[in-house]
Formats: structure tokens, C-alpha cells, sequence
């Protein structure tokens, strides 16, 4: 296409630019070397170095890094990092040398690589989920075998989990979520016992005596939502964010008395309320797989 060869025409000019600069300054292209020639360990320990690179890359958060900025620079990087190493390893070639040749060097290298390849393979971290209800199986990554919610040993790097019951309510089903961990924190669980909440949602009911009502969610003192629950479940279950750490619930339309939604398993207290009328009475609601009954609300006071 002649798009493509005009790029091509364009980078050619670019690497012959680069050349002529070379050989035309003054001690860069001939004169400079002296007796030491680059061997394999120098190379070996060269790759080293890049790996070590490119380990503490992988370990930026993907959060921190997001945005079309990022983007433009992790387009740019292939393309101007060539000519950014042709240029530094010809002006700089003695110097790199003596730098790979260095004991201090080779050892540094050596074992930042022995700690990367250590912590990112090797299962050395213990964490101890708490997993509701308690007898759920969990997956970790693609491992086809399902352990009960126990230690579990993991590398240091980014993993995945599959919480998983089967339900006997008068038709078998898999009631199962998704989680993530972060090597951030896997490392808070481990060394800090921050340990993660794995909790199944299941269905809770509420009815009211006033058609059209909200109900304010708020779960038990010790416990909170987790944070894959709020990023997916709450548009799935007409859920809103609400102020301190609690969740709104709107019933399905102004005329309507009774609506359902999902809540991880735990114990929460549910306040009905509606715009015009007094807050009624704050019920108790136990969520986990018994919890059939529906939370009744008497009718609100309105229009005082």
C-alpha cells in the first residue's frame, strides 16, 4: 500500500539520520573501544537486567496506568525505544561493559531474578478466606479441584476465584460468584491478615403496607459490602449506593408492595422510607440460604 511505503521510506531516512550522526561524532563511531569485547555473560546478564524490568512493570497496578495518556506512551515505546537503544548501546558501549562486568552488578541482577521468578511461581503466601455460607467450594484460577474454604497458598501475583454452592430448593442449582485478588492484597492477607470475605448472594423479599416505598440497606457493624458486589451486583439487583456504607432499594414501580433483591450472606438492618412520609421501623434481615421470608413493613405515616 503506499501508505506502508511511505512509512517505510520515512523509518529508513530516520535509521540512516541516525547513523550519519553516529559516524560524525567526534569519538562515537571509531576509537572509542577498548580491548573488552562483549561475551555471553555479558549478554546474559544484559537480559537479566530487561527481565528484572519488566517483572517491576508487571507489577504496576493496572488502575495506575489507564487513561489515553498511558495508551499514547505504550504506543510510542516500541516505536522510539529501538532507536533509543541503537543510539545508547553505540554511544555508551564501553560503559554498559563495565557495567555488566561488575560483581556487584551480576549479584543484584542474580537475585532480584531469584526473588521475582520465587515469588511470582512458587505458592509461598498463606491466605485464609472467609467464604459464606461455609461449606461453598472454591476454585483458584483454572484448577480443576474445589477446596473447601481453608488455607489456601498462593504466588505473589493476581488470581481468580470461583465461590461455588449447589442449592436444594425444590430444584438443584449452582449459586456461585467471581472474585479477584491482587497481589497487593494477597500480600495484606498474608503478612497483615486482612483477610477477604467471600460471601454467595440469595434473594430477600420485603413487602410494606405502602405502595411505592425505598428501603435503606445497612449491613451489620462488623461486616461491609464487598467491592466486587458493588462494582457488578447493584444495577443487576435495582441496588443504589447509598450514604454510610448502605444500599437503596427501590420497589419495581410506584404502585407496587413487594420487590426482591440479592444480598451477600449476612445480617443487615432494613429501614423502609419514602419521599413525604416518616421513616418507618428498622427491621432485621438475616440473608443466606434459609432466608425465604419476605421482611414486612407496616404502612408509613405520610402527608404530616
Amino acid at each position: 500500500m503506499a501508505e506502508d511505503s511511505t512509512i517505510d521510506r520515512a523509518a529508513a531516512k530516520l535509521a540512516e539520520a541516525v547513523r550519519d550522526m553516529i559516524r560524525e561524532t567526534p569519538g562515537l563511531a571509531e576509537g572509542t573501544e577498548d580491548a573488552a569485547n562483549p561475551g555471553l555473560w555479558n549478554v546474559f546478564f544484559l537480559l537479566l537486567l530487561i527481565a528484572n524490568l519488566a517483572f517491576l512493570i508487571y507489577l504496576i497496578p493496572a488502575n495506575w496506568i489507564e487513561g489515553p495518556h498511558w495508551e499514547l506512551l505504550g504506543n510510542a515505546i516500541p516505536a522510539v525505544g529501538g532507536s533509543l537503544f541503537v543510539i545508547v548501546a553505540s554511544w555508551y558501549k564501553n560503559w554498559t561493559l563495565r557495567i555488566t562486568q561488575m560483581l556487584a552488578f551480576r549479584i543484584s541482577q542474580a537475585v532480584l531474578s531469584i526473588v521475582f521468578v520465587f515469588s511470582l511461581w512458587i505458592p509461598w503466601l498463606p491466605i485464609h478466606p472467609l467464604v459464606e455460607p461455609s461449606d461453598a467450594r472454591v476454585q483458584v484460577d483454572d484448577d480443576p479441584e474445589w477446596r473447601m474454604s481453608k488455607r489456601i497458598w498462593l504466588s505473589m501475583k493476581p488470581h481468580s476465584f470461583i465461590v461455588r454452592r449447589t442449592e436444594w430448593n425444590g430444584e438443584s442449582g449452582k449459586n456461585e460468584r467471581k472474585f479477584r485478588l491482587t497481589w497487593r492484597a494477597l500480600l495484606r492477607a498474608a503478612l497483615w491478615g486482612e483477610q477477604p470475605h467471600w460471601a454467595l448472594c440469595y434473594k430477600v423479599m420485603f413487602k410494606s403496607e405502602t405502595a411505592g416505598i425505598k428501603v435503606r440497606i445497612v449491613p451489620d457493624p462488623n461486616s461491609r459490602f464487598d467491592t466486587e458486589f458493588l462494582k457488578q451486583g447493584l444495577a443487576e439487583h435495582s441496588l443504589q449506593e447509598g450514604p454510610d456504607n448502605s444500599l437503596i432499594f427501590s420497589l419495581p414501580s410506584s404502585e407496587a408492595t413487594l420487590g426482591a433483591t440479592q444480598l451477600p450472606v449476612g445480617h443487615y438492618k432494613v429501614t423502609p422510607f419514602k419521599v413525604g412520609c416518616k421513616d418507618g421501623p428498622f427491621r432485621e434481615a438475616s440473608v443466606g440460604p434459609a432466608s425465604d421470608k419476605p421482611a414486612s413493613f407496616v404502612k408509613l405515616q405520610c402527608g404530616q
